[in-house]
């Protein structure tokens, strides 16, 4: 970080210069001036950008419209739902981040929507930063559409910065994993079958897409997030969300939302970072 300041004064210090006075130079001197104070701001600004990013775990979270990838993130930073979307399309649209357990979890535009209510080209250029700066790329699914092959512009960028990827499936079925609501193990177990088909199809065709052996979580995000929100919640569905804590508690939800195994896999690789 030290080294990282001194280039950036460095930078600025061979930008700035002086000019002998004379008649005629008042206009051009403030011009210098004015050019080489902004110049300053904007490395100190790039600085502290910098420090931030490489003083901290950053992951990255990639995936369509809603995919569940602002539920899934503010289930981490254990939010109040005010992120989540309603129901409308292209909800995210500016690159923004949350924190969780010292690290920064960087939500991005629904892949589908780049170029909708921004230019696609600015978007791009940001999630590209995002993977840049990130340490691990989640890629998020939906249990009712998205192909991988969505990825491909993302899997180009992950393989030239050299990225872990960690593919998150988002299932909205509320009975998957809810013995309170399908106590019979044997149904539980049938519902089961399509979730872990899903999750070989996305293995097999992330392979294709040039990521091969990137682990495939299955999780219910909503049901994360009634777990893990702060209180007033204000997301959607808050009748929901408060009959759910009501009559299944806290530790219940977070149990059977499969959120520990995702949280227990990134952990795992921080620390052995």
């Amino acid at each position: 970080m030290a080294q990282l300041d001194k280039l950036g004064e460095a930078a600025i210090d061979s930008y700035t210069f002086s000019l002998p006075a004379a008649d005629g130079l008042g206009a051009l001197l403030q011009e210098v001036g004015s050019a080489t104070d902004v110049f300053a701001e904007k490395v100190r600004a790039h600085l502290s950008e910098q420090r931030d990013v490489l003083s901290t775990f950053n992951v990255a979270f990639f995936g369509r419209t809603g995919a569940g990838k602002s539920t899934l993130l503010s289930a981490f930073g254990q939010l109040d739902g005010s992120d989540v979307s309603p129901g409308e399309s292209d909800w995210t649209t500016e690159v923004h981040s949350v924190a969780w357990r010292g690290c920064r979890l960087f939500d991005t535009p629904g892949i589908n929507g780049w170029g909708g209510r921004k230019s696609r080209v600015e978007l791009e250029a940001a999630a590209r930063r995002a993977v840049e700066i990130a340490d691990v790329v989640l890629l998020c699914f939906d249990s009712q559409s998205q192909q991988p092959s969505e990825f491909s512009k993302v899997a180009d960028w992950v393989r030239h910065y050299g990225k872990p990827t960690i593919a998150v499936l988002n299932i909205r079925n509320p009975r998957w994993r809810h013995p309170a609501k399908l106590p019979n193990h044997t149904d539980r177990r049938n519902l089961s079958v399509p979730v872990r088909q899903h999750c070989d199809n996305i293995r097999t065709e992330l392979a294709d897409i040039g990521l091969p052996d990137t682990p495939v979580v299955a999780i219910h995000s909503m049901r994360a997030l009634f777990a893990r929100a702060s209180t007033p919640y204000r997301g959607p569905a808050e009748q929901y969300f408060l009959n759910e804590r009501e009559q299944y508690g806290i530790d219940y939800l977070a149990r059977w939302s499969n959120f520990g195994l995702l949280e227990a896999l990134l952990t795992s690789g921080i620390q052995g970072s």
